[in-house]
């Protein structure tokens, strides 16, 4: 949960094991089209106040700039790269510009993965 409404809803979904070298996906939909996100993750929930929204990630690791389709989509896919003991918690969370925002960005929902 904890989206930020820009533009649209934003929503971000989550496949795969995350065995590591066994596919996964972080998925973005409802994102300003043509833009770029930021992927936030982190090990441990934040849950605080940012850009009018909640950031829930404790920010440990921040990729990107990633494009954003023009349809508002994004996928982040490869062979899982999770390489830490089973149980392990990782929180991840879109953040993008969207004038559409409350100070100009929005947030996808965050999603909780626990590894195997």
């Amino acid at each position: 949960g904890e989206q930020l409404e820009g533009t649209s809803w934003p929503i971000q979904l989550v496949e795969g094991s995350f065995v590591p070298g066994q596919p996964f996906a972080f998925r973005l939909f409802g994102a300003k089209p043509s833009g770029s996100a930021f992927h936030v993750v982190g090990l441990t929930p934040l849950n605080a106040p940012f850009k009018g929204g909640t950031m829930v990630p404790n920010p440990f690791l921040i990729t990107g700039p990633w494009p954003i389709s023009p349809a508002g989509s994004l996928t982040i896919a490869g062979p899982s790269w999770f390489a830490g003991p089973p149980g392990l918690q990782i929180l991840a969370q879109f953040w993008f510009a969207d004038p559409g925002g409350p100070a100009g960005f929005a947030s996808s929902s965050a999603v909780r993965v626990i590894t195997q």
